[in-house]
């Protein structure tokens, strides 16, 4: 039976897509006090909302494999796709990366990628595809503790959650450890390896689990209380950007809370956009083509950035926003633009567009008078 297409879900993940090119764009202007108050202000308030960008595309990665396989996984089918359209995409847009800002790393470009040093923002990939290669696992244990009553799915979420805060106090020892294991005297690139570990982030692949294991529950509760997670993120954004400025202690609760109320959110607003249908479709469009746009936005961003510049607009906080909507549409057109070309599932992850470009050219050809030579 197929399984119902999660349009909110694809809302959410374009609102990650562009929450990491807006804390891109960013940088070190949030911490540019030579900037007037206000601009300070609303450049700490954009990177305050953008900075669960990859806790959110971790979410809807636990949230959407789990959905897809909670009932049945074919462990062939699944490392088979997985390889074809996630890994080897990924090895492809490392070394693009590595060619355009990095060309000393390809001499050693295994070890380079599966340590996510393609490029600054490959980190996550790096860690991303170690969860592809060990979700089943994950799926396994979530199906038991699924089986099992309401108490004991509590419990073992709050067993779950009070470990991972464990993992996170503790994470340089964890990290430093785990390393002297691994390499013994690790090197800086080893060091890496290890520092990207899904582990320490894995408590959002789980919230995105158990919702995908409940997931009209989960909606219903979510649109129930939807005050309530308004109140909840407020509360805790007051939190976070008051940590912008070191005004108040860290907490990793708080953290935690910022993070998850702040998925939330996006997907109730997600919702809303989906009732808006050209919002939706361009939303759609960009969430379509995110992954491999995720891995090339760099390349987009700066090019819109030092654009924007030569043409006067040199406002660190302007130029951020214009720059990460500029490179929003970029990168996705950019990938738009590789799935025209057959086959090219293997590099973007997504079903070509081989067709469209045949009925465009055979289209042209017919209003110049030619006859239609390209087979459909």
């Amino acid at each position: 039976m197929k399984k119902k297409r999660l349009k909110e879900i694809e809302m959410l993940r374009a609102f990650a897509f562009f929450f990491v090119i807006m804390q891109h764009a960013l940088g070190s202007t949030p911490s540019n006090f030579s900037m007037p108050i206000g601009q300070i202000t609303l450049a700490n308030v954009l990177m305050v909302i953008a900075e669960p960008g990859v806790a959110i595309f971790l979410f809807i990665s636990g949230l959407t494999t789990a959905y897809s396989y909670k009932e049945n996984l074919d462990l062939k089918r699944y490392y088979k796709n997985r390889l074809f359209y996630l890994i080897i995409p990924y090895f492809v847009f490392s070394y693009i990366n590595m060619k355009l800002y990095n060309p000393e790393r390809i001499g050693n470009f295994f070890a380079e990628t599966i340590s996510g040093n393609g490029c600054f923002h490959l980190w996550y990939m790096g860690m991303f595809i170690r969860l592809v290669i060990i979700f089943p696992i994950l799926i396994y244990i979530g199906r038991f503790i699924h089986k099992q009553n309401k108490i004991i799915r509590i419990g073992a979420f709050l067993v779950i959650l009070k470990g991972y805060m464990y993992i996170s106090i503790h994470q340089s020892a964890i990290k430093e450890g785990m390393a002297k294991i691994l390499f013994g005297q690790p090197t800086e690139l080893q060091m890496r390896f290890v520092n990207i570990s899904i582990l320490f982030w894995s408590i959002y692949v789980i919230f995105g689990m158990y919702a995908a294991f409940n997931y009209e529950v989960f909606n219903k509760i979510v649109n129930k209380f939807r005050y309530v997670i308004y109140g909840i993120f407020v509360v805790a954004f007051y939190y976070k950007f008051s940590r912008q400025f070191e005004l108040i202690d860290y907490s990793l609760a708080f953290d935690i809370v910022y993070r998850t109320s702040n998925i939330l959110m996006f997907y109730i607003i997600g919702e809303y956009v989906l009732s808006k249908k050209v919002a939706s479709s361009i939303v759609a469009f960009i969430s379509k083509y995110s992954y491999a746009g995720y891995m090339i936005h760099i390349y987009a961003l700066y090019k819109i950035i030092f654009a924007l510049r030569g043409i006067g607009i040199e406002n660190p906080v302007g130029n951020a926003i214009l720059s990460s909507v500029g490179a929003t549409f970029l990168a996705t057109f950019i990938v738009y633009a590789i799935t025209l070309l057959p086959k090219s599932k293997f590099i973007t992850g997504v079903n070509d567009n081989f067709d469209t470009l045949k009925n465009i050219v055979n289209k042209l050809l017919i209003m110049f008078g030619y006859p239609a030579n390209v087979k459909e």
